[in-house]
């Protein structure tokens, strides 16, 4: 009962089968599975933890505030907020969909639903699963993103998220405008390149 389970997906996200995630990462096979991510903004801010030099993948580098894989019969959203209060105590993120792709790492394969959430209020991270986190500004980052010390995803991610605006002052507030944002087709992300990210 303690184990934990893991979808297993197609290229369009549909569940084909599940496995025990020990299992899944040690076999030769890679499988697809479900992860959520999440960008969290406070305006040209973004939240970011260090991974843990004891991770399989991306030891000790950057990564966006929320990562998480979802386990079998669980949904993205839950996945999200049942993250959110294990590493961080937060009950009250709203996240907003931004799109899925599909990513390859040494061990596996991720079908990633990619989100955005606007939070304001201080953070503290669950020494229990995350050592480090702090907020990063658009400069810092720019300024940082040639030395290698964030993830794959992330540089991916970040592109998509400055290249559509949300990085803009007076975007995200916590009154909240992101949603309607990105509701009035600001964004234009459907004629993203994605690309990059489907490695």
């Amino acid at each position: 009962l303690r184990e934990e389970w893991w979808p297993i997906v197609n290229n369009t996200g549909k569940i084909i089968g599940s496995i025990q995630h020990q299992l899944s990462l040690f076999d030769d096979k890679k499988y697809m599975h479900p992860i959520v991510r999440v960008m969290v903004i406070d305006e040209n801010r973004l939240y970011l933890q260090k991974r843990s030099y004891n991770d399989i993948i991306f030891p000790g580098m950057w990564d966006t505030a929320i990562s998480n894989h979802i386990r079998l019969n669980e949904n993205p959203e839950a996945c999200v907020m049942r993250t959110a209060k294990e590493r961080y105590g937060i009950e009250s993120i709203k996240p907003i969909f931004l799109s899925n792709y599909i990513h390859e790492t040494e061990h596996e394969f991720h079908y990633v639903f990619f989100y955005v959430a606007c939070y304001s209020h201080s953070i503290v991270p669950n020494k229990n699963f995350i050592d480090i986190g702090k907020w990063w500004t658009r400069h810092q980052i720019e300024s940082n993103i040639k030395d290698k010390i964030f993830t794959e995803n992330f540089n991916n991610e970040f592109e998509i998220i400055t290249r559509s605006g949300l990085l803009e002052p007076g975007v995200c507030n916590c009154d909240c405008r992101l949603k309607q944002t990105i509701q009035d087709g600001i964004l234009r992300l459907s004629k993203l390149d994605y690309s990059k990210a489907r490695k």
